[in-house]
């Protein structure tokens, strides 16, 4: 129907599919893009990703099509306009407003996370408004699956913590990301305001978030989305949400919905009005790309038209560049409609499509043709529980580091259950490391002790779901300040997944086996020659002792014993940490029926990639 743009990403046409009579982008790819094999690797990759993600809050990618002749996406036409327009045109927004846009985002990347896929890049260039108030998603570029590891990529002031230290992705640094624009929406700036990459890195890993700028009704709800710690935020989108909601209907009454999507569909439709289908052009920002790398021009949006990519050091434009034609059109309406904040750090893929499957796709090829008709049917997508380790490193002073790993579980189908399960995941292995502290900043001159050092934990999965979780948690000081951390030192949690609930001897053994008599018949099964303990010379196993001496945890065949406290147990200081693996079968009449069904229906933990690192005998 019309040319909406030409650049280095490629040619952008408004077309209408003749069958049904719905209007799509189609974004023809150019030649040189399609001949680098890395590129065209990823976004296949992406694509592929992005076609199950079925929501009226994400933007539809209907096709991407290859043949001899070309490569082509078709795409969603959106009557809207980017939230960096609306905040640059009308902002700061009413609280009220601002929870609208932000709820209607929020249940795209809801979308997503559930598919197992971690958005990595929300802020506003990448939230699209339409005419009547409602928000989409769009931009999915630089997507990993949850529990993925990528390259540290994303947009400084929206980044989370762990998002610089390249952990992980996880659907809790949406979150972060999501809280950081709704904090933009209220007060009209984000909330760390760094002078270079560095600066953002540090705020954000360190600083406290300004709530003093914000309404107090809704400072809670910031303070949780951008809690520095994954595991204390909403677990994903759908968490969050729930939290706005609350939060919102409180503060401002069982309306607020519909008085906020009223001021921004008036916004909205003010500013496209300029422009039709100007949302298709909000693909790039024109900001230069931090650090010297090839920038994908910030927003990499719904026709990868806009303003022209360009370097922090002069190099080549992003392959999202925008065309010099739609800046044109843009500049011809007398409005900066597509100002963005700021592009991505590093290397992403170029140009993100608009995503979804739905409907009828138009099938276009490179070189002409009319569009033929395919129906498309999203697959069943049902997100695994997966279960991963993130890590915080802080540096206490020159030579000294201390890095908390701690494992973190996603994909649970209820949110509330996932925060429960995450934040007594991290806040267990944070007091232990809080213990071994002290000693370890002690100035070198009052110890004995290495000038520099780390002191660190390490986590190793049992059991990884989706009935049972198991973790045992280690530790060690390289400087040496902690001399005397023993094997007794590092525990074991299991956790119930479908309740939240941490499990305890009484949880998973029968109330026979902890009783003394019990507890010395099941030590015969245990160590069949230390009669009725479990070492030698040893001293009769007790029911005290089961789960606090002596450790108790599932695995998918068994279960496993372990010596923690040597001295309760009689035992020699050489049998601390000594393992006994037992086959269910042997144990019938002390484990619980349903804590051997939940754990064979587990799957043994595939170990985190982290290496455990050897505790220091006392």
């Amino acid at each position: 129907m019309r040319e909406l743009g030409e650049g280095g990403f490629g040619r952008v046409v408004l077309a209408r599919h003749e069958d049904s009579g719905t209007h799509v982008a189609v974004k023809y790819l150019t030649a040189n893009l399609l001949s680098d094999q890395r590129f065209l690797t990823g976004f296949r990759a992406e694509a592929q990703i992005l076609r199950h993600l079925d929501s009226p809050y994400v933007a539809r990618l209907y096709d991407f099509v290859e043949s001899p002749q070309g490569a082509a996406i078709v795409m969603e036409a959106v009557a809207g306009i980017s939230l960096r327009a609306l905040l640059k045109e009308h902002g700061p927004f009413e609280p009220e407003a601002a929870l609208t846009v932000l709820k209607g985002s929020l249940l795209g990347l809801s979308t997503a996370h559930e598919r197992g896929v971690v958005h990595r890049d929300y802020k506003p260039p990448n939230v699209l408004v339409r005419d009547d108030g409602q928000s989409k998603l769009i931009d999915f570029g630089i997507a990993l699956r949850t529990g993925e590891v990528g390259d540290i990529l994303g947009t400084p002031p929206y980044m989370a913590p762990e998002q610089w230290q390249g952990a992980p992705a996880t659907p809790a640094t949406d979150v972060y990301a999501a809280t950081c624009v709704f904090f933009e929406c209220v007060t009209g700036h984000t909330p760390f305001r760094g002078d270079s990459t560095q600066a953002y890195r540090a705020q954000h890993t360190n600083t406290q978030v300004p709530l003093s700028d914000l309404p107090e009704a809704v400072r809670g709800l910031v303070a949780q989305g951008m809690a520095k710690h994954p595991a204390e935020r909403p677990a994903g989108a759908a968490a969050l949400v729930t939290e706005l909601e609350q939060a919102a209907t409180t503060a401002y009454g069982p309306d607020w919905e519909s008085n906020g999507r009223r001021r921004l569909a008036e916004a909205a439709a003010g500013l496209a009005a300029l422009l039709p289908f100007a949302a298709l052009l909000a693909s790039g920002s024109g900001a230069p790309a931090i650090g010297g790398a090839a920038s994908g021009a910030g927003a990499g949006g719904a026709a990868g038209a806009g303003g022209a990519g360009s370097t922090a050091g002069g190099g080549a434009a992003g392959a999202g560049s925008g065309a010099g034609h739609a800046t044109g059109i843009l500049q011809g309406t007398g409005r900066a409609l597509l100002s963005g904040t700021g592009a991505k750090v590093g290397v992403a893929i170029a140009g993100a499509i608009v995503v979804g499957s739905a409907g009828t796709a138009a099938v276009v090829v490179a070189g002409g043709g009319h569009p033929a008709a395919k129906p498309t049917r999203p697959a069943a997508v049902v997100q695994p529980v997966r279960v991963n380790v993130a890590a915080s490193t802080t540096t206490l002073r020159k030579g000294r580091t201390m890095i908390t790993r701690y494992v973190q579980v996603s994909g649970l189908k209820n949110a509330a259950v996932q925060t429960k399960v995450n934040k007594a995941l991290r806040t267990q292995v944070d007091r232990t490391m809080a213990g071994f502290k002290p000693a370890f900043v002690m100035p070198t001159s009052q110890s004995d002790s290495a000038p520099t050092g780390t002191l660190q934990s390490a986590a190793t999965v049992g059991l990884g779901g989706p009935k049972l979780l198991s973790v045992t948690y280690t530790f060690d000081d390289s400087s040496g300040a902690n001399r005397l951390i023993p094997v007794s030192s590092q525990f074991t949690l299991v956790f119930d997944l479908s309740t939240g609930r941490q499990l305890g001897t009484a949880d998973l053994l029968l109330p026979a086996a902890r009783t003394n008599t019990g507890a010395r018949a099941l030590a015969r099964i245990i160590a069949p020659s230390a009669h009725g303990g479990v070492c030698l010379p040893g001293t009769p196993l007790t029911g005290h002792a089961l789960g606090v001496a002596l450790e108790v945890a599932p695995t998918a065949t068994g279960m496993t014993f372990t010596i923690r406290n040597w001295i309760d147990l009689g035992c020699p200081h050489a049998d601390v940490g000594r393992d006994f693996n037992v086959p269910y079968a042997r144990l019938g009449a002390y484990v619980r029926p349903e804590i051997v069904t939940a754990a064979k229906a587990s799957k043994p933990g595939t170990g985190t990639g982290t290496a455990s690192p050897t505790p220091t005998h006392s």
